[in-house]
């Protein structure tokens, strides 16, 4: 990325390759572009999924609905097929991405080398490191200029509209978000979340003051929404809410958790639910990916919603919630975004099969109904699922400015 010499009569000099930014933004460009024609194929397809679904619904006739079913399996595999693609390309540009603020950050930490050394030269008589500082502001100025006349690369006039203004304004993001990242600091606004797994030496709950009981609810909300759409293996759901209910019944303070299971739960379900019950704690079963997750939609098929649409709804209608459970295979990433805004998210890494993520659960709900705080909760749960020939890794998530072992859900 950059080359350090310090050639006789000239020290601190740099030399940095400016035709390698501009190829990285011009690659930044095109895959961005790329990215919104795949994410509008998967609408086009999604949507005439829909199509299908409604005709064979409107249908009487069993030889046309079959005929509709059958096309509606053939369209499913073609947008998973796209949304396959789409994700490809989204990954690709996030590497881009990464690799252009790997450039700006060798910049920003030149610029910040030069500032110090005319700073420590007397009056700045030091010639030679104002004309790198001249030097470097006109690379800056090339950084600029690349952003704004790639379009003959992209030969359209679509890559012209994806706002070269707004690349700029990243990059000087990025920038100060390197800097803070360097220090340990979070970019403005956003407080830095923490991770961990499940280990072998579960730390003891300490004990909550009366202030911190005080504060805790005389009876707890959760709600579980379950889907098991017939188009997927199903999942056998209903046992695992009789465990979940039996090991809540079994614990200590059981009585004050109100467990409000939503089996079959549709998209439109989510948020008459969560105004309605309130929820201190939020529980999603059935089937994960990547990009969000699956529930029920017409005539029992799988429809799926979208992990930013699933966090701004769970955002939006927060009013007692603190802990959020994707009992979900690949919904790491959907915890990750959920603690930004409750006290602790819970996640899969990978894909768990039926019995373990089934024994997960309700080792979980027994330990906090016992009284006992998330992160010892957790561990517990992880314990019980240890040795499993499966995947999936358990991961608990919260912010920084929280403390899981004081999180807990009942009052004792």
């Amino acid at each position: 990325m950059r080359d350090r010499r310090e050639p006789p009569g000239a020290p601190g000099t740099i030399n940095l390759d400016t035709g390698r930014l501009k190829k990285l933004l011009i690659e930044r460009n095109t895959l961005e572009l790329r990215h919104v024609r795949a994410d509008a194929e998967v609408g086009r397809l999604t949507q005439e999924q829909n199509v299908l679904v409604g005709r064979s619904n409107a249908t009487t006739d069993r030889l046309q609905r079959a005929k509709l079913d059958a096309e509606y399996k053939k369209r499913t595999k073609d947008v998973d097929k796209s949304r396959a693609e789409r994700e490809k390309i989204l990954k690709e540009f996030h590497r881009k991405e990464l690799e252009i603020a790997d450039v700006v950050a060798a910049l920003w930490e030149a610029a910040q080398a030069f500032i110090a050394a005319s700073t420590r030269s007397a009056a700045h008589s030091d010639s030679a490191a104002a004309d790198e500082l001249v030097r470097l502001a006109a690379t800056l100025h090339a950084v600029e200029g690349a952003t704004t006349k790639n379009t003959s690369a992209i030969a359209t006039a679509e890559a012209a509209a994806r706002s070269a203004a707004e690349g700029v304004e990243r990059l000087s993001r990025s920038v100060h978000d390197i800097e803070r990242g360097l220090s340990g600091q979070p970019p403005p606004g956003r407080r830095r979340i923490l991770q961990i797994g499940g280990r072998p030496d579960v730390p003891a709950t300490p004990e909550l003051s009366e202030e911190e009981k005080a504060t805790l609810p005389e009876n707890t909300t959760v709600l579980l929404f379950a889907s098991e759409p017939r188009d997927l293996p199903r999942p056998d759901l209903a046992q695992e809410i009789t465990e979940i209910l039996r090991r809540i019944d079994e614990a200590e303070f059981g009585d004050r958790i109100d467990l409000r299971p939503w089996p079959a739960t549709q998209p439109f379900d989510l948020l008459p639910n969560l105004n309605r019950h309130k929820p201190h704690m939020v529980q999603f079963s059935g089937h994960g990916r990547e990009d969000g997750i699956l529930l029920m939609g017409p005539n029992d098929r799988s429809e799926p919603i979208e992990a930013d649409q699933l966090i701004q709804m769970l955002r939006w209608t927060n009013v007692n919630l603190r802990i959020v459970f994707f009992n979900l295979c690949d919904s790491e990433a959907h915890a990750r975004l959920a603690a930004e805004f409750v006290d602790a998210a819970i996640g899969l890494r990978g894909a768990f099969s039926d019995a373990p993520a089934r024994e997960f659960a309700a080792a979980l709900y027994s330990a906090l109904a016992f009284g006992k705080s998330v992160e010892h909760a957790f561990h517990q749960a992880c314990a019980k699922v240890q040795g499993w020939p499966d995947g999936a890794s358990p991961q608990l998530f919260f912010r920084e400015d929280a403390d899981p072992s004081r999180i807990v859900l009942v009052k004792p």
